[in-house]
């Protein structure tokens, strides 16, 4: 199996939420190749099980995680806590997904070790912005340091697509950001 460009861990138990998040990265041309999960431990069991450890070029670290913070089990900042405590997967950013604005829980989110937080917006359209926007940003904006683990491929930035316009560094042309006005 090859490795993909862009691997992002998605862990929501919400089918109907992890579908909403699903089209909106079709509808923002994103490249990225999604993994999910519907509770935390069976991430956990991904990115350290003896399967995974011993072939890891066929089950690579993700590049991303998008995180749901209410999960059975295993709630999403005891998983953030978790990989923020090993060495292998400390590195790897972590957008929380919530539907709260509240300012404690965004707070504690933070101190636990998100890389950001994202309100879960309530329309497919707004939704499809805001994975674009996580789309530009962490795939070719921010610079974040190699994983441990030497098998894994996301030490380097990989050019990212928009639409047929393709950027991989300066001064190549500017990719242009997706646009819905009506």
């Amino acid at each position: 199996m090859q490795t993909p460009e862009f691997l992002v861990m998605h862990i929501e138990d919400d089918d109907h939420h992890a579908e909403l998040i699903r089209t909106a990265i079709e509808q923002s041309y994103s490249r990225w190749h999604i993994i999910r999960f519907v509770d935390a431990e069976s991430a956990i069991d991904y990115l350290y099980g003896q399967l995974q450890s011993t072939r890891r070029a066929e089950y690579p670290l993700p590049s991303l995680v998008l995180l749901d913070l209410t999960l059975p089990g295993m709630g999403g900042l005891e998983f953030v806590g978790h990989l923020r405590s090993q060495r292998l997967t400390r590195t790897i950013p972590i957008v929380a997904l919530s539907a709260t604005r509240s300012q404690e829980e965004i707070e504690h989110a933070y101190q636990v070790g998100v890389s950001s937080f994202i309100v879960k917006p309530t329309r497919l359209r707004e939704l499809a912005i805001k994975i674009a926007e996580l789309n530009m940003y962490w795939s070719s904006t921010a610079l974040v340091p190699p994983v441990h683990d030497s098998a894994s491929r996301r030490s380097a930035p990989v050019p990212v697509e928009w639409g047929r316009i393709s950027t991989t560094t300066w001064p190549e042309p500017i990719a242009w950001f997706p646009c819905w006005w009506s």
